[in-house]
């Protein structure tokens, strides 16, 4: 009887442990504007160049919600540096959400570690910047383990000598996060049998 019992108790513990690791997305797509599905510290400020796509620059943060961490991912965002002064990179962060009150809600302020530096594309259209594949252990996030991305942009105070002119973080239009998930085999029933025999 005992046997049977922890049959059961493996079985619903694996059934319990796909449906979980199937709640949260695994990768991410969102471009800026107003069906953006980031959360911000503060307005965005537009930008467009003459090539029709539109890029925008913050103040502060954006972030999204949760991923899960399924494997070694790819991160790129598509930047534009059309300035002809100085600008700053745009930083991209990865941080694990893995204590219990880290929730999976979209939010800013939640500090990481730096995973990419975008200078900004200078050509028409801007340019998309990546990283990876990397293994998001590295930034202390384990397997099957939730994790959130943050882009971070600068922008100087307001001067006297060239108003509207200072220095900001380049221009950000798109962010796309590409899993490569580890293989892993199923598990069967016959396989979990012989576990336990």
């Amino acid at each position: 009887m005992r046997s049977v019992g922890l049959k059961l108790v493996v079985v619903v513990t694996i059934v319990t442990a796909r449906l979980c690791a199937a709640q949260l997305p695994t990768e991410l797509e969102d471009c800026a504007g107003p069906s953006a599905d980031f959360c911000s510290d503060s307005t965005a400020v537009l930008m467009e160049d003459d090539c029709g796509e539109t890029f925008y620059r913050h103040r502060g943060e954006i972030a999204w919600a949760a991923l899960k961490n399924v494997g070694p991912v790819t991160i790129s965002v598509k930047t534009l540096d059309r300035r002809f002064y100085m600008t700053f990179p745009l930083y991209v962060m990865v941080r694990g959400r893995t204590n219990p009150t880290d929730g999976t809600d979209c939010r800013t302020g939640m500090g990481g570690h730096v995973a990419l530096v975008a200078l900004g594309g200078q050509q028409c259209g801007g340019a998309w910047e990546s990283v990876g594949p990397i293994d998001l252990a590295r930034y202390g996030v384990p397997p099957g383990a939730n994790y959130s991305l943050q882009c971070v942009f600068f922008e100087t105070l307001p001067g006297t000598i060239f108003p509207g002119l200072e220095p900001s973080t380049v221009g950000f239009s798109c962010i796309r996060v590409t899993s490569h998930p580890l293989q892993t085999g199923d598990a069967s029933w016959a396989h979990v049998k012989t576990l336990f025999r």
